[in-house]
């Protein structure tokens, strides 16, 4: 019998689980994370679209004063559940990259490491 009672505590305790992370999935809320460093800033906006998809977009930006001296520029972006990166980029004339959108990122809002 106290067998029986552990294995439904531990089926309401994954049912919940399952639940919270379906919950933070949902949510429509926009996600802005930012990052700043010595010499680089990095910005990643998350928005919500209709159909429940999302846009993302990620800018780096150089604060240092030679921009054109930058070479072999990659990040690398990882979260809990993903990891997404991109060499070779180029700056423009203000040391910003382009607007970078990312496909298949999948973002907790807990967690987000970007390397430079």
């Amino acid at each position: 019998m106290g067998i029986t009672i552990k294995k439904k505590s531990l089926y309401a305790l994954n049912l919940i689980l399952l639940l919270l992370l379906v919950a933070c999935q949902q949510s429509s809320e926009n996600l802005n994370f930012k990052g700043d460093s010595e010499n680089w800033s990095a910005k990643l906006n998350v928005v919500k679209t209709d159909n429940d998809k999302e846009t993302k977009k990620f800018e780096l930006q150089f604060k240092g004063k030679d921009y054109k001296a930058v070479e072999n520029l990659e990040f690398k972006i990882n979260t809990p559940n993903y990891a997404w990166g991109m060499g070779d980029i180029e700056l423009n004339s203000t040391g910003v990259t382009k607007h970078i959108k990312l496909k298949r990122v999948n973002i907790l809002r807990q967690k987000l490491m970007l390397s430079i």
